[in-house]
């Protein structure tokens, strides 16, 4: 089938880049996450960025693999490479097993996970009953395999096509381009780095001679200004297939060393080599002289090989670059109530880009159900730079599943999948429902995981396992109303979560019949998310090498602003408990336990410098403080929150009757909150003349804190009923 058939049996398709995007229809897919492109040979490349298989996608879609294939094994011609009547390589492809798979894979020391996805590249097949592997003519369609005979010799089935490389990735843009003789020795290297994890790796390509007399192919392939890793073997061949390759990349080449006795990389990794035995080789690696004479790269300047993810990700130029302002003119005119907070989400994401930040940085939405949460989050939604979840668990971050072998758990661990990613939960809400043990339990995984330097966690099953390093990673959220029981454990740990409340207003009939009126909820939400890739990739694709920020050069009144802002979080989040007498009423309490405002100053540091690089600035101004003032607001426990609220709109003070219309609560129920941010330092509680007979508490905010109800605070403010974004 051809890729325009395939794109009809999907729903949600869009145009993305070289590619498209649609819905995935191997899982509940409410946002597109399934990109489609169409490869060199014509085939039709699927990835799901929720992890959904090729096969699963295929399957759901009634179609077999070999259906990817636009060739249907009839003559044709592309590029001046005729494909012969008769041969049919998407069957050999369809004929190639699960048994086949696990053979192969047992045979050349292989991955079972590596073999499935050199199958679902139409790489591997099965061409009369032997194990064949696909061989590309120049106009990239398949056109004959390599195929092993009984003799363990190996030849090209149909005859008449010339040797072609196999080739990984992009060779001719890719600056990095690791070279092998062998098949095998391709496949045992890039196994072990993770080649199939993620579809290759960063900047990265790979380039397969097959065979000590072919070096000259790679003539054409590789840019200048590319260094080419070759793995030579250990053999009297390989001096003169090296000196092939090193006379006709035309680029910087180091030689990757086997060490003895091994013969090849293949046979190393079946020995045991890692893949840090594999990255150590590289890191060593000697730059080869080639035949004119001239070194290919002097030691000292070789740039390292990415073995890790780069930061910030590398993503796709957007078509049409989009800056923040636009950006903010489509969120606004399809759902204005939403501008705030989306703005509020991007500060968290952009985060990404700072090359300073350590912290992961997690945003909870909160409120009541169908308030615009997962829409809000729908919007960030963005391949490559999120990944999102439905059902998360922290435990998910490194797993011990009992049902999956230790050295396959590395592939269903989260950590490394969102790393430097922005990782959106739709509903955190499942995990504060638990017992306290486990919610204890829990909330700990959380916390660790969020202090960016990785996670790692025993089990009686595998032992330990998990990963160290930076593991940055953003967390956006949506959850219902915190539970008090939730903050006071996360009060124990030491909260890493920060929220943002909606405030969503009740709407009246005229607002519900206009929902049931023009565009769809659904196509609005499409046209933000694709606002919101547009932006991202604008601003990923500016800053390639994230940013260095001039932290001098942030002036000291907004940065007094934000250690206001973090020295009153702690207070208001402090751990404390608290008693009611049942004789008199009288409220005892424990001695409160406040975090230091460090950790919560860097954060907010962070979101506003999140925010400043939204507005396209590079310093801090104004109007990105008023983030920081909303979040710290909404980060308290839910009614310390509405109480401080409640006393900045009353000029900083509040009797008891007043915090008892605000709560609708009881009288002792307002005394006893009173009270706790009397005890905490926030306000002082004192005695006030009795009103109507009843006798009254004055609740005024403690002295530090007192700048909170100036207008100079609230000049920093959104307006309360505004919801059109701010100005750079």
């Amino acid at each position: 089938m051809n890729i325009t058939q395939i794109l009809s049996r999907l729903q949600g398709v869009t145009r993305n880049g070289d590619g498209w995007k649609a819905l995935c229809p191997a899982h509940d897919d409410q946002t597109p996450s399934l990109s489609i492109m169409e490869g060199d040979d014509g085939r039709t490349l699927l990835k799901c960025h929720a992890g959904c298989s090729t096969e699963a996608i295929c399957a759901k879609l009634n179609l077999t693999l070999a259906d990817l294939f636009a060739d249907n094994g009839h003559a044709s011609k592309r590029n001046g490479s005729s494909v012969q009547s008769g041969f049919n390589w998407q069957k050999c492809v369809s004929d190639f097993s699960e048994a086949d798979a696990q053979k192969l894979a047992t045979w050349r020391g292989l991955s079972g996970e590596f073999v499935r996805w050199l199958h679902t590249q139409g790489i591997v097949g099965i061409f009369e009953g032997k194990t064949a592997f696909a061989n590309h003519g120049d106009g990239g369609n398949v056109v004959s395999c390599h195929v092993r005979l009984a003799n363990g010799k190996w030849k090209f089935e149909p005859t008449g096509q010339r040797t072609a490389p196999l080739v990984f990735g992009n060779t001719k843009a890719a600056g990095y381009v690791l070279t092998f003789e062998s098949q095998w020795d391709a496949f045992a290297v890039m196994d072990k780095l993770g080649w199939h994890m993620d579809n290759g790796l960063p900047d990265t390509a790979a380039f397969v001679t097959r065979g000590a007399g072919n070096g000259k192919l790679i003539r054409g392939h590789v840019i200048s200004d590319a260094l080419v890793y070759v793995f030579t073997q250990n053999d009297a061949a390989a001096q003169t297939w090296l000196a092939d390759i090193t006379s006709n990349a035309g680029c910087k080449i180091l030689n990757v060393a086997t060490p003895t006795p091994h013969k090849d990389a293949n046979d190393w990794t079946r020995a045991g080599a890692t893949r840090a035995d594999l990255e150590a080789a590289m890191k060593t690696a000697k730059p080869i002289q080639a035949v004119s004479g001239t070194p290919a790269r002097a030691p000292e300047a070789a740039k390292t090989f990415p073995t890790e993810l780069s930061r910030p990700l590398r993503v796709e130029p957007p078509e049409t670059p989009m800056d923040f302002k636009q950006w903010q003119a489509v969120i606004s005119a399809n759902f204005l109530a939403y501008a705030r907070p989306a703005e509020i989400c991007a500060s968290v994401v952009a985060q990404l880009l700072l090359n300073d930040v350590a912290n992961p940085f997690a945003l909870a939405l909160v409120d009541v159900p169908s308030s615009g949460k997962t829409i809000t989050l729908n919007f960030f939604d963005v391949p490559d730079l999120a990944y999102t979840t439905d059902n998360f668990t922290p435990a998910s971050f490194v797993s011990h599943a009992s049902n999956v072998k230790r050295e396959e758990l590395a592939k269903v661990d989260m950590l490394p999948r969102i790393r430097y990613r922005t990782l959106i939960v739709r509903d955190l809400a499942p995990i504060f429902g638990v017992k306290e043990d486990e919610l204890l339990k829990t909330m700990g995984i959380l916390t660790r995981a969020l202090d960016g330097e990785g996670l790692e966690t025993d089990s009686g099953v595998h032992g330990k396992r998990g990963y160290k390093g930076d593991y940055l990673f953003m967390l956006l959220a949506g959850t219902t109303p915190i539970p008090p029981r939730v903050f006071k454990v996360m009060g124990t740990l030491g909260s890493r979560l920060f929220f943002l409340a909606l405030h969503s207003n009740i709407k009246s009939h005229d607002e519900l019949i206009a929902q049931n009126r023009g565009a769809g909820r659904r196509e609005k939400e499409r046209a933000c998310r694709d606002a919101t890739d547009l932006f991202l990739r604008t601003l990923w694709t500016a800053n390639p090498g994230g940013i260095e920020w001039n932290k001098d050069g942030d002036p000291d009144d907004y940065l007094r602003v934000i250690a206001r802002c973090a020295e009153l979080l702690a207070a208001l989040r402090g751990a404390i408990q608290m008693w009611q007498s049942e004789h008199d009423g009288s409220v005892s309490h424990n001695v409160p336990v406040i975090e230091q405002p460090d950790r919560i100053n860097c954060l907010l540091y962070n979101l506003a410098r999140g925010h400043a690089l939204l507005c396209g600035r590079t310093q801090l101004a104004t109007a990105d403080l008023a983030p920081v003032l909303e979040v710290t607001f909404d980060s308290a426990p839910t009614i310390r929150s509405k109480v401080f609220r409640g006393l900045l709109e009353q000029g900083g003070t509040l009797k008891t009757s007043q915090v008892e219309k605000l709560l609708r609560c009881s009288k002792p129920t307002a005394l006893k909150e009173m009270e706790a941010l009397a005890v905490l330092g926030v306000a002082d509680k004192t005695e006030a003349d009795p009103e109507y007979g009843r006798p009254e508490h004055e609740l005024r905010l403690a002295k530090k804190f007192e700048w909170f109800a100036t207008d100079e605070r609230k000049a920093l403010c959104w307006p309360s009923k505004q919801a059109q974004g701010g100005n750079p």
